[in-house]
């Protein structure tokens, strides 16, 4: 059944089927059949099924595999990797290698290297991408794309070495450098993850984002509107990394205190994985549902061309909507 978008606690309960990774074994195929199940639904006269129904509930399966798979603009495939469903399971290993590598300078660039190019890839595929389709324009966003690139990667190494190296040569007790080690993965991953959200959709900011009235009429683009996308963007993308790089090392000490699994090394590496593992799961969910996906707008953040508008029906438009992205 859907869930009530409208609150919180109903964003949470949809992007938790939208992780799910089941969702990853489903081909092609799938995704045409989930489509025309969608479209012989919509072009059918009538009430829909009743609450409750196997028809329902095939509905319901068909949508949440498009709204997992398909991106909503374009209407294309989402690469496999770069999937809502694909985000844990590829990120266990970078987390992990965050975590339990020893806190070299190679090992603390190698893996935000890692990680930075996960997020620029995924931030990507996920963006709004209403873009002009001229070739001139692609050129210009390939360009702003690898520069946002190389700067986001070159901020998360230059935090994560640079707050390692410090920590080496601060003088502070044994706890709380501790303390401080456990922060600095996170504090790197937060500040580039902003970095990398705001750096890869810079364009956005350039040109604008279509906002729609509630017919989804297209009303034009706007750059304050793609302002507010962004921003939300952003503070998602510092709480994403907080119970995922905070959370996990005191609960593996406590875990490693327990005699069995400290002294067999596969109970042990299971454990910790395993910590990691659930703190993603609770961590993305509860992120990326923090604000709506089709966010709504007042006009009255929006530029001014925007406050006069009417819709088909002559009525004055006082929101619009935008797709935020992930």
């Amino acid at each position: 059944m859907a869930s009530d978008q409208s609150t919180y606690f109903g964003r949470v309960q949809h992007f938790v089927k939208l992780i799910d990774p089941s969702l990853l074994l489903k081909t092609d195929a799938d995704l045409l059949q989930a489509q025309a199940l969608i479209d012989e639904f919509k072009n059918k006269a009538g009430s829909a099924p009743p609450p409750g129904s196997p028809e329902l509930k095939r509905l319901w399966e068909a949508q949440t595999l498009l709204d997992a798979s398909v991106h909503p603009q374009t209407h294309e495939p989402i690469p496999l990797p770069l999937r809502l469903a694909a985000f844990v399971p590829v990120n266990i290993p970078i987390v992990a290698g965050m975590l339990l590598s020893p806190p070299t300078v190679a090992n603390a660039a190698l893996w935000q290297w890692v990680n930075q190019t996960y997020n620029a890839l995924f931030n990507w595929a996920n963006a709004n991408k209403s873009k002009d389709p001229s070739d001139e324009a692609r050129r210009n966003e390939t360009k702003n794309t690898l520069m946002a690139y190389g700067s986001a990667t070159a901020v998360s190494v230059s935090l994560a070495v640079g707050l390692n190296e410090g920590l080496k040569r601060a003088t502070l007790s044994p706890g709380m450098r501790t303390v401080l080690q456990r922060v600095v993965p996170f504090t790197a991953v937060a500040g580039a993850g902003v970095f990398n959200a705001v750096l890869m959709r810079s364009n956005e900011l350039i040109e604008g984002i279509p906002v729609e009235d509630s017919s989804g009429r297209t009303l034009g683009k706007s750059r304050l509107a793609a302002r507010h996308a962004l921003t939300q963007v952003a503070i998602s993308r510092i709480v994403l990394p907080a119970p995922v790089l905070i959370l996990p090392p005191p609960l593996i000490a406590l875990a490693l205190r327990i005699p069995l699994v400290s002294k067999t090394k596969a109970l042990k590496v299971l454990t910790e994985v395993s910590i990691i593992s659930l703190s993603l799961w609770g961590a993305l969910p509860a992120a990326i549902a923090l604000f709506p996906q089709k966010m709504k707008l007042s006009v009255t953040h929006l530029e001014p061309s925007f406050h006069e508008l009417r819709t088909e029906d002559g009525e004055p438009v006082t929101e619009v909507l935008l797709n935020k992205g992930l």
